[in-house]
């Protein structure tokens, strides 16, 4: 199965979040520390695909573009 993804308009917190509690992320990553390693470097993706984002305190915003 495929890691999990930014979706259009979620927090960098809230992805974070759900993406260290996936059951995937759970099963092929065992420490806690991979498991956040995995999620940022999945969100570093998606805003890199991202067509704008948003930083506001210590969290951020992006703005995909379904048709990447």
């Amino acid at each position: 199965m495929p890691l999990p993804t930014p979706n259009d308009k979620e927090k960098r917190s809230d992805f974070v979040s759900r993406c260290v509690s996936s059951e995937i992320i759970k099963k092929d990553f065992k420490t806690k520390e991979q498991r956040i390693a995995v999620c940022f470097s999945q969100y570093k993706k998606g805003k890199s695909k991202s067509k704008a984002s948003i930083e506001f305190s210590d969290d951020e915003i992006l703005f995909i573009d379904k048709d990447v």
